[in-house]
């Protein structure tokens, strides 16, 4: 049983490299060029991954770019927020 769990977490974290490396491409690509540029031939081969592979995380190139304000409203849940404990709203900023 714990062999199952072993390679079911690997897989995870598998997937989660992959989409991570999807995401790290395109935002690569996106402070060489304009969105509208970047096309998703050009976000896998950054990413050594296929073109099903792409599909597999996202349906467009768009949903890649907005996994950007995920990850910012993740950054301000966990690091921002709890920091901004302070009574007074000068000591907050």
């Amino acid at each position: 049983m714990d062999e199952n769990r072993t390679q079911k977490n690997s897989r995870q974290s598998q997937a989660e490299q992959t989409k991570d490396r999807l995401f790290a491409a395109a935002i690569s690509l996106l402070a060489e060029k304009e969105f509208e540029q970047i096309t998703i031939r050009e976000i896998v081969a950054k990413a050594q991954v296929s073109i099903g592979t792409f599909y597999n995380y996202y349906a467009t190139k768009m949903e890649v770019f907005y996994e950007t304000y995920r990850v910012a409203d993740q950054y301000f849940r966990e690091t921002v927020a709890p920091a901004l404990t302070q009574e007074r709203l000068y000591d907050r900023v």
